[in-house]
């Protein structure tokens, strides 16, 4: 999977991917996911994502934090941390979900199937 599914209830940024993963550290963190199963985190770095909103690249955005857990299926962008950590405005509506800091929208999310997930791609780490 490629796309980052926007968790409201997410603590960390996560992916199974660790080809997208800069700067990784090894650590040992344990995560428990929606099955109440625990899993662990075996690296942290930063991710960097293309936005595209309305079909124009925006500025790409760089993940801090993220954990490299190589038994989720999914990519977990945290909606709460990066409002908290970084200031930003996360907007929900019947459209999709909007993310604007100081005023300017920076990314966006579209709903599928009852989750919203972010407008772009992963650039992958070079090298």
């Amino acid at each position: 999977d490629t796309q980052w599914n926007t968790d409201t209830g997410a603590t960390s940024c996560m992916t199974p991917h660790r080809h997208w993963i800069q700067d990784m550290a090894p650590c040992c963190i344990p995560v428990c996911i929606a099955t109440d199963e625990v899993v662990y985190a075996l690296g942290k770095g930063s991710v960097l994502f293309q936005p595209v909103v309305g079909g124009i690249k925006l500025c790409p955005v760089l993940f801090s934090r993220v954990l490299y857990v190589p038994d989720i299926n999914n990519n977990l962008f945290a909606v709460i941390s990066l409002a908290q950590k970084r200031d930003v405005t996360t907007q929900f509506s019947k459209n999709g979900v909007s993310f604007t800091q100081d005023g300017k929208q920076f990314m966006t999310a579209t709903y599928y199937n009852k989750a919203a997930f972010l407008d772009g791609h992963t650039i992958p780490a070079s090298g």
